[in-house]
């Protein structure tokens, strides 16, 4: 077990090493009281970790290092979940995809009563069966449409720019999309099996596709504190792991049985898997 303290302090120390070969080992498997785990942010306090459990129908709050479930956000109001992630001031921003919206709540930590959270607003202009959401830089947040292939930037709720397609061509059922602290923004195209790199205003920067990506059906994503983005390739049932230069160093989950894996987040040396169809997290460490 590792204890709440350590998961914290991980969130804010840097991995040893650079580019070198990767490699991580289980550390520990829930049980399988999930339905279809998609995508999990740990909160900036590394306290938490909030998981987006589609067939459950809520978001629900681990403790990061033994994946005990302790609370929920969003019952009765949120109908499959794909995605949750934390913005700058501590409020949740979750995809409540079979509702085509995105809802933000406060969330004040677990009490004797469960969650202590309560629902802000409803942002559901221009969207449909948002598969993926970030808090970005300056107020912004993005959302992936999986069913109009579009991604949208908003604003206080306000449309503010909207992709459709990038110089590779139209989306295909867009899932994640993360923005890091270097400005960029990450994007999963997996009906092209590509991810796609984004400035701060959507503008087409790159495309990870082809060698030696080799994505098939990629879905959700993490970056950690050195700029690596690690990717849940679904149909190769692994997290594939990029450095800052997009250059592979290695995969998590590689023989232990992943079941098409939909969801990663990162802290210092510690990784969390959505084993998605064997309904379990998994807590991995970087060696």
């Amino acid at each position: 077990m590792i204890p709440k303290t350590i998961i914290a302090a991980a969130c804010l120390a840097l991995g040893a090493g650079g580019a070198a070969a990767f490699e991580a080992r289980l550390v520990k498997a829930s049980e399988a009281t999930f339905q279809r785990p998609h995508d999990l942010t740990l909160t900036s306090d590394g306290l938490y970790l909030l998981v987006a459990d589609v067939g459950n129908h809520v978001v629900k709050v681990l403790v990061p290092g033994t994946l005990e479930t302790i609370g929920v956000i969003g019952e009765g109001e949120l109908s499959s979940p794909h995605d949750v992630d934390i913005d700058a001031r501590g409020r949740v921003l979750i995809a409540d995809s079979g509702n085509d919206r995105t809802v933000l709540y406060s969330f004040d930590g677990v009490g004797h009563g469960g969650a202590i959270a309560e629902r802000l607003a409803v942002w559901d202009r221009d969207q449909g069966s948002p598969e993926g959401v970030a808090a970005g830089t300056g107020g912004r947040v993005y959302v992936t449409n999986a069913s109009l292939n579009t991604v949208i930037q908003l604003n206080d709720g306000a449309v503010t720019a909207t992709m459709e397609t990038s110089v590779s061509g139209p989306l295909d059922r867009p899932h994640d999309i993360e923005a890091d602290h270097l400005g960029r923004v990450f994007a999963a195209d997996p009906g092209n099996n590509r991810i796609l790199v984004l400035d701060q205003s959507l503008g087409f920067v790159s495309s990870l596709e082809g060698p030696p990506f080799d994505f098939n059906e990629p879905k959700y994503l993490a970056v950690d504190e050195k700029g690596w983005l690690f990717v849940a390739d679904e149909m190769n049932n692994l997290i594939k792991v990029f450095d800052d230069a997009y250059r592979p160093v290695g995969t998590v989950g590689l023989g232990d049985g992943l079941n098409q894996p939909e969801g990663v987040a990162v802290a210092g040396r510690y990784i969390w898997v959505s084993d998605t169809y064997n309904n379990r997290i998994l807590l991995y460490r970087r060696e």
